[in-house]
């Protein structure tokens, strides 16, 4: 199973999750839409202290993997529809704050940053990519944090 976070969603949008077009298919000749359905589903909920007319965001568990990875895929074509709907891993809080080291401690190395099942990846100004082992992590936390 597999955990997925999605931000800017409305309460509604969380109920009928079938309304919610995420993903085009690239192996369909037509490129046919495929929707997040409660077949795909395996749990929701919200995180977060609630506010009135603010969004939460949720998690969600879906069934299957491969649904997960088409999703992660097209999060940018989310990012940018009217109503966007950022989609990010669930990382564990040491992952995150790896991850925030990564993107932030050596910005003119690091030109790029990600995250893909769990995983950190960055790419640097030579266009290569990395993904950070767990024996690296103790590097990227000793290093300084940048001055602002």
């Amino acid at each position: 199973m597999s955990s997925t976070r999605l931000e800017n969603t409305t309460q509604q949008e969380a109920k009928d999750e079938k309304s919610k077009t995420v993903n085009k298919d690239p192996k369909a000749g037509d490129k046919r839409n495929r929707e997040i359905g409660s077949l795909n589903i395996d749990i929701t909920h919200r995180i977060g202290p609630f506010e009135s007319k603010k969004n939460r965001p949720i998690i969600v568990k879906m069934i299957s993997r491969m649904r997960k990875t088409a999703i992660m895929r097209n999060a940018k074509t989310l990012r940018k529809q009217k109503d966007p709907i950022y989609v990010n891993d669930h990382l564990t809080k040491l992952n995150a704050h790896i991850f925030a080291c990564v993107r932030k401690k050596q910005t003119d190395i690091v030109t790029s940053t990600w995250t893909r099942d769990g995983n950190i990846f960055y790419r640097d100004v030579n266009e290569m990519d990395h993904k950070v082992s767990q024996d690296q992590f103790q590097y990227w936390l000793e290093l300084p944090w940048p001055s602002t």
